[in-house]
Formats: C-alpha cells, sequence, structure tokens
C-alpha cells in the first residue's frame, strides 16, 4: 500500500470506519483515493495524445501513456472487484465509466482531432467524478458520531482541494497544447485563464489554513514559485518558443509538489484524528 493510501485509510478508520463498513477488502477512504485518482490518470494521458501531434519522439509520449492505461486500468478493477456489497449508485457509476473507458480506448488507435480528444476526455472525467462522490456519500453513512462526522467533513474539503490540484494541473497542460493545435478555438484558450483562476483561489484557500505545519508552508512557496514562471510562459499569447515544454514541465512539476501535499495534510489529519480517537475511548474505566 502507498503511504497516501495508507494514510487515508488511517484518516477514515479513525472516524468511525469499522470492518464492518469497509469497501470490499479495502476502506472507503481508499476506494475514495483511488478513484479520484482516475481524473488525473485520464488527464495525464489525454495530455500525452495530444502531446504525441506536437512531439518529435512519439515513442516516449506512447511509454507515458501506457503506464497511465494500466494504472487506470488496475485502479478500475480494483474498484469493480470489491464493489459487491456497496450501493446501486456505485455500481451503476461503475458501469458507466466503464463503458466512457472502452470509448476512451479507443482514441490511441486513430489519429483523433484534439477537439474528439476533449470531448472524450469530459465525458469519462465527469463519470469519474460522479463515481468519486457516490463513494464518498456511502461512506458518511457509516459515519456514527456527529462530531466526528463535522470534523471529517472539514478535513475531506482540505484534502480534496489539495488533491484535485494534480488535475488541474494536468488539465491546464491538456488545454496548452490544444489550444497550440487549433489556435482559432479560443475558447479552448479560454480555459486555460479559468483553470489557473481556479489554481489561484484553491492555493489561497490552502494557504490560510489554521493547521498548516512548516512542511506544508515550504511547499507552498515552491508552487507559488511555480505559479510565478507558469504565467511567464502562458502570457503574451504562448508566442514564446518551445513554450509547450515548458507547461508540460510545470504541470508534472506542480503535481508532484501537490502529491507531498496532499500526503502531508493525509498525515497531518490521520495524526490529530487518531490521538483524538484514541485520547477519547482510553479513558473509559470499567466499573
Amino acid at each position: 500500500m502507498s503511504r497516501s493510501l495508507f494514510f487515508i485509510s488511517v484518516l477514515f478508520c479513525s472516524l468511525g470506519c469499522f470492518p464492518n463498513t469497509s469497501f470490499g477488502t479495502i476502506s472507503y477512504g481508499e476506494a475514495v483515493y483511488i478513484s479520484s485518482q482516475q481524473s488525473i490518470l485520464i488527464q495525464r494521458m489525454t495530455k500525452m495524445l495530444l502531446l504525441e501531434q506536437k512531439s518529435s519522439k512519439p515513442l516516449t509520449t506512447k511509454k507515458e501513456f501506457d503506464l497511465g492505461y494500466a494504472k487506470f486500468e488496475t485502479n478500475l478493477y480494483t474498484l469493480k472487484n470489491n464493489s459487491e456489497g456497496t450501493t446501486t449508485k456505485i455500481k451503476f457509476s461503475l458501469r458507466q465509466v466503464h463503458k466512457k473507458w472502452n470509448l476512451y480506448k479507443q482514441l490511441q488507435h486513430s489519429k483523433s482531432s484534439p477537439l474528439k480528444i476533449l470531448d472524450y476526455t469530459q465525458q469519462i472525467i465527469q463519470e469519474c467524478e460522479l463515481l468519486t462522490k457516490n463513494i464518498e456519500r456511502a461512506s458518511i453513512l457509516f459515519t456514527e458520531d456527529q462530531n466526528a462526522l463535522i470534523l471529517k467533513k472539514d478535513q475531506e474539503v482540505t484534502i480534496e482541494i489539495a488533491s484535485r490540484q494534480s488535475m488541474l494541473s494536468q488539465q491546464l497542460a491538456v488545454y496548452f497544447l490544444a489550444c497550440e493545435l487549433r489556435p482559432n478555438m479560443k475558447y479552448l484558450c479560454q480555459e486555460i485563464e479559468q483553470i489557473r483562476t481556479q489554481q489561484k483561489n484553491d492555493l489561497e484557500s490552502l494557504i490560510f489554513n489554521s493547521l498548516n505545519n512548516d512542511e506544508i508552508e515550504d511547499n507552498f512557496s515552491i508552487v507559488t514559485a511555480l505559479f510565478e514562471n507558469l504565467d511567464f510562459y502562458v502570457a503574451d499569447n504562448f508566442n514564446k518558443s518551445l513554450s509547450y515544454h515548458k507547461i508540460v514541465q510545470f504541470s508534472n512539476e506542480i503535481s508532484n509538489v501537490y502529491n507531498k501535499i496532499t500526503e502531508q495534510y493525509l498525515d497531518l489529519y490521520g495524526s490529530i484524528t487518531m490521538f483524538s480517537y484514541v485520547t477519547k475511548h482510553q479513558i473509559q474505566i470499567p466499573r
């Protein structure tokens, strides 16, 4: 189990996930994490499909696409294999994701237009996000303590904001490449502005989290510097030479830093909630 999966498992278990509330052989926390990763993987694969149309090294892009492809398949298998005892909405969402995934897979075997690639990408991401929401709703059903529920929800919001930054950074590269391939499609470039606005708002929200520690603050400083460099290369209507290489580079660097920040939040919240849970239950004296 990866470090991220371990800490999100600790977080959920410390807030009331007992053995009879598991998602098959994994916890609901792990299921939420795995499901949320699918959107990020799709964005990475889409980036490779678009980059292949510009890159002089198609074999390199194919290798990275294949890695994302294999991981998506593994995650989908894990969720389907553990969904027998879950809700009908989750099972339905899984079937919808599987249908859209089968359509998306066809893109690698054809020279599809950037617009078709983006359309298929949006379709499968919508289904993946709906699946994640359905798993989250099911996990709340098993939270018995109201105070724990409120705390859990606050922490989930922070983790959700932090973890979606990896997807946004990949999405930025996707639309940047699409905009360069179809410069006459102005709305593609406008998507970049909307993504950057979302990234800036999310960063501001996370920076003012009262529980941030020094390590998290240091990583936010790195993100801020990367954003400044990113805006430099996005400016002037993308006319800088080799700018798309820089965008791909920055998107990967930002994703990596935010992955660390997400893990740090999971570590922090896991420690806090586990301490609260242990303290609450260990002082009960038998009569």
